[in-house]
């Protein structure tokens, strides 16, 4: 997977990311590909929600996974 780092004076880039909780039932077995992923979802799903961040790097001063600017 690529980093997120928006290149730099590209203005803001959103991010979004979702999360499903599932219920009891049989491991996957290595990575899964979607069609396992949406099956686990839709037989054992109990919960689901989203997180969408913004995030913006004005310069090339700020590398990302560094702290300066880090928010707690």
């Amino acid at each position: 997977m690529q980093d997120a780092d928006p290149p730099p004076g590209h203005g803001e880039h959103r991010y979004a990311f979702q999360l499903f909780a599932l219920g009891a039932g049989e491991p996957f077995r290595g990575t899964p590909g979607r069609e396992e992923v949406m099956r686990a979802i839709q037989e054992r799903g109990v919960a689901s929600g989203m997180l969408i961040g913004t995030y913006t790097r004005p310069d090339g001063s700020i590398k990302a996974g560094g702290t300066q600017g880090a928010v707690a």
